[in-house]
């Protein structure tokens, strides 16, 4: 599963679940149907994981497409720049890592929908990630905090 210690309880107990990368992992997407159907949220990276050196993948995995189109449930597209430094962080020097949310939206729901459809689904999320991580990496972390905080709150 985890691999076993003080990870995998937190994991466990912190709404984690394992998905066996670079398979069609149906137990995962049943956990995460099941989510999204009691209204909790799920986080995925649509390149399959975190990005070792901070740049976006070029295509997205469709499994991220599959589980927007079979579910129907919105979908908040996040940038995240700096998260490929954190493993890398020494002691007490942290490094920053900031996040931006885009707008969410849905894809109609489709019951059994194509390879090709699941890819143009995940191509689409990609791309508004794209999107909010050009943006970050054009302003920076300081200007980015500063344009959050002056945003009239919703």
């Amino acid at each position: 599963m985890f691999g076993g210690g003080l990870a995998t309880w937190i994991y466990s107990h912190g709404g984690v679940f394992p998905v066996r990368r670079g398979h069609q992992d149906e137990e995962a997407f049943i956990s995460a149907l099941k989510i999204l159907e009691r209204g909790g949220a799920v986080g995925m990276y649509c390149e399959g994981g975190r990005s070792r050196n901070g740049q976006l993948a070029d295509e997205a995995k469709p499994g991220i497409g599959r589980l927007a189109l079979e579910s129907g449930a919105p979908v908040v597209p996040v940038g995240i720049l700096g998260s490929h430094q954190v493993r890398n962080w020494k002691r007490l020097q942290f490094p920053r890592v900031t996040v931006s949310y885009g707008e969410p939206f849905r894809f109609a729901v489709v019951e059994h929908p194509t390879r090709e459809r699941q890819q143009e689904a995940a191509d689409y999320i990609l791309e508004r990630i794209r999107e909010l991580h050009s943006e970050l990496e054009r302003v920076g972390h300081t200007k980015a905090r500063r344009a959050a905080r002056a945003r009239p709150a919703a």
